[in-house]
């Protein structure tokens, strides 16, 4: 299996668990679109964390619950 890069690895799962997200960037995207620009991600990220924030309540409803992140950045 090739790894296009882990922000494009990760786009593929998102769109492999959600509809919407395989219509838009599997589907409906352009051959050459590659979602690479600092700002997409930006806005693919923000749009993703958002949505984590609303689903964790609904699904452990009152439980204590902690986010562990880590970063790992190209130099290149």
């Amino acid at each position: 299996m090739y790894n296009r890069g882990n922000f494009m690895e990760l786009v593929k799962r998102f769109a492999r668990y959600n509809a919407n997200v395989a219509e838009v960037v599997l589907d409906k995207a352009p051959l050459n679109a590659s979602y690479t620009s600092p700002i997409i991600h930006k806005q693919i990220l923000h749009v993703v964390s958002k949505k984590a924030r609303r689903a964790i309540p609904e699904e452990i409803g009152d439980a204590k619950f902690r986010i562990l992140v880590d970063e790992a950045r190209d130099d290149n």
